[in-house]
């Protein structure tokens, strides 16, 4: 008898913790380096939150077609975008026809804050390979 009643203290214990506006998202992001002895430096973690509409809350698998450059639109509403390259290399972040971009690094993903305001993003890839790689919306 004892037991059914801790676990039901236990239950109603872990059901009434901190509850959280249903739209909200949270990023956290540190950033560390370490010499193999002692860490250079630590920014520690910056968490930022914001509002979100859930409709723009998307994962996707994007396509970046060899030697071409994709194009995807930020989703209505949203307010970050995170790309991880995982490990393909050749990729550059671009804007306009023109612009040489921003090269992609496999070993560090991207957090770009945007605006829905119609923009368009794009990846070159350089190489003569299709590429797939995660992209979430916020």
């Amino acid at each position: 008898m004892r037991r059914i009643l801790y676990s039901i203290i236990f239950c109603l214990f872990l059901f009434s913790g901190t509850s959280y506006p249903a739209n909200d998202a949270e990023i956290n992001i540190r950033g560390k380096s370490s010499d193999g002895t002692f860490t250079v430096m630590d920014s520690g973690i910056i968490t930022k939150y914001f509002s979100q509409d859930p409709a723009a809350v998307q994962q996707q698998q994007i396509t970046a077609t060899a030697s071409a450059f994709t194009a995807f639109t930020v989703p209505t509403n949203a307010k970050a975008l995170l790309i991880d390259v995982g490990t393909v290399r050749g990729l550059r972040l671009k804007g306009i026809t023109g612009d040489n971009g921003i090269s992609l690094d496999n070993s560090c993903p991207v957090l770009i804050p945007v605006s829905d305001d119609g923009l368009t993003i794009g990846i070159q890839n350089l190489y003569g390979t299709d590429s797939n790689l995660k992209v979430m919306w916020f």
